[in-house]
């Protein structure tokens, strides 16, 4: 969802309903999610209300191996169950490599 906000901006929760075909009540409840933890934030004072994507520069420590999140990363695993591709680049080049100007996920 983060993803398709990102692409879409002042995107509404029903395009995001009617994009990606989930339940409203979900839509809902995964936008405020998203907007408490500062990814996204409401574009207008209006209704409906709009929303915009944050960039997102994330890092995570685990066994002192450090990695960035960021949003190509986040795109392709959203985007590994149905694209095989992103499987193979990650064996070939890494993780770590989306966050470095991997492949273009639009």
């Amino acid at each position: 969802m983060y993803t398709y906000i990102r692409h879409n901006a002042e995107t509404t929760t029903d395009d995001v309903v009617d994009s990606l075909e989930i339940p409203q009540r979900t839509a809902y409840d995964y936008i405020n999610d998203l907007e408490s933890a500062g990814f996204i934030e409401q574009s207008n004072e209006g209704r409906p209300a709009r929303y915009t994507a944050h960039e997102i520069d994330l890092q995570l420590v685990q066994d002192d191996v450090q990695r960035q999140i960021t949003p190509a990363l986040i795109e392709a695993i959203a985007r590994r169950e149905k694209d095989e591709d992103i499987d193979t680049y990650i064996e070939r080049h890494g993780v770590n490599s989306l966050g470095r100007g991997g492949p273009r996920l639009l």
